[in-house]
Order: structure tokens, then C-alpha cells, then sequence
């Protein structure tokens, strides 16, 4: 789901992946209001890789072009680009030069994520980290709409490094808890602090039809789940009017202010992709779906309800045929 273009990870290609650079392409001048300790790092010399094929974009393709990077910044990429006097030069000629790729639904640096079973189960990684009941919010606890991924966003390092490794620039993140889990967030992979690698703190809004580790015994079922979600979505509807001079809902509020943004929704298997689409309709929203990867024995009716889709891509070992 190609929704940012900020970061750019660039792979020399043959056959294998030789080597990548993670580059963030950040305006050179940008404001630093965090005090530096001890002398202040110097941008270093250009870098210059040169008759290089780049692919900018999808569909666009730039023969022996020049990428021009100075520290963590992309400089210029184009088929007329002027090396400057004293760059590094890399002759790339052969070599392809390509985007990173964004990791669209995840829950990286997300502390006690987990979605859990769907109805009344729990998952084992989210217990005991149910949303706060403090403050005037929603009556049951699975909608936490309030809930923000750039609030609880702590750098995992291990899982960034190893994003990376398979040539991952970024990751919407998200707290996978609740049937309205509130906001996620765009997360730069450059290992920085969270203020400077967070780069869409309210990237979407999500979604899905389990309540996770809400500790109310309702819903228990996916009919109660559905029945709740849509009281909510009424309910915000009705506190966008004259609700919000009766009373005061965090939670409500929350979903008002996200409808606007794109709605990601997930989905447990094929059928939910049908329900999300009726619920979208009901209520005139678009949603986009992260699917279970089973959505092919639906679809043609899958196709119809012309909702974007998120699909896991697993790449299985090859079976082992040595013994016959």
C-alpha cells in the first residue's frame, strides 16, 4: 500500500540483493529542537552512484541515472544529475536501484498488541493491558477509539534491524487490541528517536471484530461484536449533533475525528470481508482490508464490494523432494 514516499531504500541488484542503503529523504535544513550532546555531526562528504538504472516510482524507469546522498538524505536522483567536486563516486553500471518497501499492517514498538480471539477469548500478549476505564468514556471497553500508536510507539531495535534486512524502509504500526483500536502511526525504520522516526503519527484509523482484551463479558460472539461496532458508529453519529451537549465520550469523539482519515479494517477470514463492505455501506465508509489471505474462494464477490485489500504475502521453503 504505497501511501508515503518520505523514505526511499535503494538495493544494487544482479541476481541476489547485493547490498542496501537506507536513506531518508529529509529536507536538509529541517529544525532540530533537541539539545546535542558533545560536538554537533557534520553531514560528511556526497556519495555519488553513478550509470545506475533507477526506478523512482512504479512504471518509471531511469536509465544510467545519478543518486546523489549526503549523510541520511537523498540528495537528487535524475539522469542529469552533476557530481559534485570531491563526492565519493560509485560506478553502478549493470545495477538497479530500487524503492523500500512499506510494511503496511504491523505492530512494530506497540507494547501489548495482540488482537486475541475473536468474541469473549483473550490473547495471551495483550492480558492485563486493557485500555484505561478512567475519564468519560464508552460504556464497554472493546471500543477504545482514543487509543494512539505514536503515544505508546518505543523503539524495538531487534525487529527494525531485521525489517530492514529484508529491505523494509517503514512500518504503519498499530495497537491490534479492540474492535475500534484507535489511531497508527508511520515509523521511518532509521533508528533514531521515536520524535524524529515517527513521521505520520495519525496515519489511520482501525478496526476489526474482536474486542481483544477487554475484560466486559459483551460481546461475546461475532453477531454481539458487529451489533457493537455498529451502536458506536451510531452513537458517534448522534454525539457529532446534539450528544456532545448532554454528555462527554472520549471514545465517541475519537471516532468522529478519525472518519476522515483512511480506515483500515481487519478481517478474520473471506465472510468478514463481505460484512466490512455491508457495514461500510450502512454507514457510508470505505474501508480498506487486511485480509487473511484466503479471500480467492470469494473472489468474484470479494471483487465487487470494490474495497482495497491488504493481503499477506508468504513466501513458503520450497518441499524437500530428496527422498522420494
Amino acid at each position: 500500500m504505497g501511501i508515503l514516499h518520505s523514505p526511499l531504500l535503494f538495493a544494487m541488484m544482479r541476481r541476489p540483493l547485493s547490498c542496501c542503503f537506507l536513506l531518508i529523504g529529509a529536507s536538509l535544513s529541517a529544525q532540530e529542537n533537541v539539545p546535542v550532546n558533545g560536538p554537533k555531526e557534520k553531514e560528511g562528504p556526497v556519495i555519488a552512484f553513478t550509470h545506475a538504472t533507477v526506478h523512482p516510482s512504479p512504471g518509471e524507469v531511469l536509465h544510467d541515472a545519478t543518486v546523489l546522498i549526503q549523510g541520511d538524505h537523498i540528495v537528487a536522483v535524475g539522469a542529469r544529475v552533476d557530481v559534485p567536486k570531491g563526492a565519493v563516486v560509485n560506478d553502478l553500471h549493470g545495477l538497479h536501484l530500487w524503492p523500500g518497501l512499506i510494511e503496511p499492517y504491523g505492530d512494530l514498538g506497540i507494547p501489548g498488541s495482540g488482537a486475541g480471539p475473536r468474541g469473549n477469548g483473550r490473547d495471551e500478549r495483550s492480558a492485563g493491558t486493557a485500555a484505561s476505564a478512567t475519564g468519560a468514556r464508552f460504556w464497554n471497553s472493546a471500543i477504545r477509539a482514543s487509543t494512539r500508536a505514536d503515544q505508546l510507539f518505543v523503539p524495538d531495535d531487534d525487529r527494525a534491524n531485521a525489517l530492514r534486512a529484508q529491505g523494509f524502509t517503514t512500518v504503519i504500526t498499530r495497537r491490534m487490541d479492540g474492535i475500534t483500536r484507535g489511531t497508527s502511526a508511520a515509523v521511518e525504520l532509521a533508528g533514531r528517536t521515536a520524535t524524529e522516526d515517527i513521521i505520520a503519527p495519525r496515519a489511520s484509523a482501525e478496526f476489526s471484530f474482536r474486542k481483544g482484551s477487554s475484560k466486559d463479558e459483551y460481546p461475546s460472539s461475532l453477531m454481539g461484536s458487529i451489533a457493537l461496532l455498529r451502536q458506536a458508529l451510531y452513537d458517534a453519529r448522534w454525539y457529532a449533533g446534539l450528544g456532545q451537549h448532554e454528555q462527554s465520550d472520549a471514545e465517541l469523539q475519537a471516532i468522529n475525528d478519525q472518519l476522515a482519515s483512511p480506515l483500515v479494517f481487519e478481517a478474520s477470514n473471506r465472510n468478514d470481508v463481505l460484512r466490512i463492505a455491508r457495514i461500510g455501506q450502512e454507514f457510508g465508509l470505505n474501508f480498506i482490508v487486511k485480509g487473511s489471505g484466503d479471500e480467492y474462494l470469494r473472489l468474484a464477490d470479494i471483487i465487487a464490494t470494490k474495497q482495497p485489500l491488504i493481503v499477506p504475502l508468504d513466501l513458503p521453503e520450497a518441499y524437500d523432494v530428496e527422498d522420494p
